[in-house]
């Protein structure tokens, strides 16, 4: 051995019973030392980390300590590292007896580190099976994969990467996959934001300290043993961190990567309107910053077989921020994925259960989490999965739910040939995925100014509510980009469509459409000027059957002189429907609606004792008020004493 190298023995972990130390050759770990403390014996084991063999010792402990058990661990060491045995005992020796102060000193150290981290126990309670020391929260968390915080004078950019990663243990030695995390701190002077602080940190770490601020590591349960390299070929790779940590130049602009982007666009995907290719463009770069936002839209393609649309998805999905294409995903990966990786799950076909849209659903707003209670021994333990994530769809049609429709932005995939015959690839966007994980990392506050200018600039074009959730990521990267008056025009004219069809707040519709029919009849009083109308909530379920049927074709004139109208019962086809309606627009449902959409201020008493009753009693243009505000518009109703609307 060369007499510059030391080998040293440090303990790495020291407990009542147990102890993990460390052989170090110039600080290097070069073996591992367990000692089990029983009640008159020592078990000790030695494992060098490029061998597979462990080497066992069993030492009495009656009074002293067997010596002859030192020299077996010290003999196997002195013939690995020559001249090093007599040196190794003693410092073994000297560990077991002094093992009590060791284990005081290590919690010294803890109570040192939490001091300097001004993180003293907050408070002590006394128990009878010992006292608690209660510390303080951290109120900021960051997840392993990713993630983004203001912290109003600092931004704390998180990103990961996947890595091959080798544990070695006295035990075992084992390889598997984990997501290594990477944090980036901005702080703010007088000169704007500059790079303060960068951490690495892994699934083992509860928490990290960086920018003077101790932040909560939020890592996933869940392993990647069996995923193959090409599964992570969407996450950035380590030298990608690396450059940013050695804080090398980059020189990359929003704009010259979104010209890209569209010119491969182009040359997978077919799109009717030109507009198109700047607002996929646009989304693709928003998945790469979507933590910045308190809601994010889906991406949806549909049309007809032959249409393009799984390509399109396969394109987008691939050039976004941990892109994963799947198909047939069980409910349980729709939130376990996402909470394990931060991905941008692409979703191609797929026989979606009711709970399944729920959950989709449910990940467009930050701060939802799916509940899930895991038996754990005889305890039962709660887990919330946050599944918060982009998501991109083909399907051959639009979701028939409204909740889901309002979280989407549509795009009809028509029939066309492609520049490129085969489809793509993860491995042809790597240069484009660097990029764009390069300016999240060093460029934050840049997002941050070109998302208020977002906010600000849709808010003047009357766009707010969901309209102002679903666009406002999409065209924060477009002004990034430059192409914000091409993404702008779409943005309005999206939404003007929307507003007109049935699109948004279909059902919400449908019981104004049942009012405003009261409205139109012959009982409807005046009220100087306008019409007042008093109903209950299962006065409008026969009206909404009756317009539902008819939509459908489903009504039938039984008698002309009077016009006597009724379902067509002898149409199979019209009563499954009619059954399937009154199932689901029961009473319950229509005052949940009209609770929802603001009527619950005209809710008046009628009558006394048993014949009590809540109605609601509302005019014309108290109606019209409401109406609006959901993009309703009267058909033909008559609002005041004059017949004029």
């Amino acid at each position: 051995m060369d007499d510059q190298k030391v080998l040293e023995l440090r303990p790495i972990l020291i407990s009542r019973d147990e102890a993990l130390i460390s052989l170090s050759l110039d600080d290097k770990t070069v073996g591992l030392i367990s000692i089990k403390r029983l009640k008159r014996k020592i078990k000790a084991r030695l494992k060098f980390v490029d061998e597979e063999r462990i080497y066992l010792s069993d030492c009495r402990t009656d009074e002293e300590i067997d010596l002859e058990c030192l020299n077996e661990l010290a003999e196997k060491i002195d013939e690995k590292f020559t001249g090093t045995g007599e040196q190794i005992k003693e410092s073994l020796l000297k560990i077991l007896r002094d093992w009590k102060e060791l284990i005081e000193y290590q919690k010294m150290k803890e109570y040192e580190e939490l001091i300097r981290r001004d993180q003293q126990p907050f408070l002590e309670i006394i128990s009878e099976r010992g006292v608690a020391k209660i510390f303080p929260n951290e109120d900021a968390v960051i997840d392993l994969h990713g993630g983004f915080l203001d912290l109003g004078d600092c931004l704390i950019v998180g990103e990961s990467a996947p890595a091959f990663t080798r544990f070695i243990g006295v035990e075992k030695e084992y390889e598997r996959i984990d997501l290594i995390g990477f944090a980036v701190a901005y702080c703010r002077d007088e000169r704007g934001y500059s790079m303060k602080e960068i951490k690495w940190f892994t699934a083992n770490d509860s928490k990290i300290r960086i920018a003077n601020r101790t932040i909560r590591v939020k890592a996933s349960q869940h392993r990647f043993l069996a995923a193959s390299p090409s599964f992570f070929e969407t996450f950035p790779k380590l030298d990608v961190l690396k450059a940013v940590a050695e804080r090398k130049s980059v020189d990359i602009e929003w704009d010259h990567v979104g010209d890209d982007i569209v010119k491969r666009l182009m040359s997978y995907i077919v799109f009717h309107d030109d507009r198109l290719y700047d607002v996929v463009a646009s989304y693709v770069v928003m998945t790469y910053f979507f933590d910045f936002f308190t809601a994010i839209p889906f991406l949806f393609f549909h049309g007809p077989a032959g249409s393009g649309k799984t390509r399109a998805n396969m394109t987008a999905t691939y050039l976004s921020r941990h892109g994963i294409f799947i198909s047939d995903p069980s409910e349980a990966i729709l939130y376990r994925l996402v909470e394990a990786t931060g991905a941008t799950l692409g979703i191609d076909e797929s026989v979606l259960s009711e709970r399944a849209k729920r959950i989709l659903a449910s990940g467009y707003k930050k701060g939802s989490f799916v509940p899930r209670a895991d038996p754990s021994g005889r305890d039962i333990v709660i887990r919330l999965f946050e599944v918060t994530a982009p998501r991109i769809f083909s399907f051959k049609f639009p979701p028939s739910d409204d909740f889901l429709l309002q979280r989407m932005i549509l795009i009809n995939m028509l029939k066309s040939r492609p520049a490129e015959v085969e489809d793509p690839t993860p491995y042809e966007f790597k240069d484009l995925r660097e990029s764009l994980y390069l300016l999240r990392l060093t460029k934050p506050h840049e997002i941050i100014d070109h998302k208020k200018r977002s906010f600000n600039e849709l808010l003047s074009h009357d766009l707010w509510g969901r309209e102002l959730e679903i666009w406002a990521p999409v065209y924060t990267a477009a002004l990034l980009m430059k192409r914000g008056k091409e993404v702008l025009s779409y943005i309005l004219e999206d939404v003007a469509t929307r507003r007109e069809s049935e699109l948004m707040y279909s059902e919400e519709k449908v019981v104004l459409s049942a009012i405003e029919e009261l409205f139109n009849r012959p009982d409807a009083q005046i009220v100087g000027s306008q019409k007042v109308i008093r109903f209950m909530a299962r006065d409008l379920k026969p009206i909404i059957l009756n317009q539902l049927l008819e939509s459908e074709d489903c009504i039938k004139i039984t008698d002309d002189r009077f016009e006597t109208r009724q379902p067509a019962y002898d149409d199979p086809r019209c009563v499954r429907f009619y059954n399937d309606i009154d199932a689901r627009w029961r009473e319950q449902k229509i005052g949940i609606i009209l609770h929802n959409l603001g009527f619950g201020k005209f809710k008046r008493s009628r009558g006394k004792g048993r014949n009590a009753r809540k109605v609601y009693e509302l005019t014309w243009s108290e109606f019209i008020k409401i109406a609006e505000r959901y993009d309703y518009v009267p058909s033909q109703g008559e609002g005041d004493a004059s017949g004029e609307t």
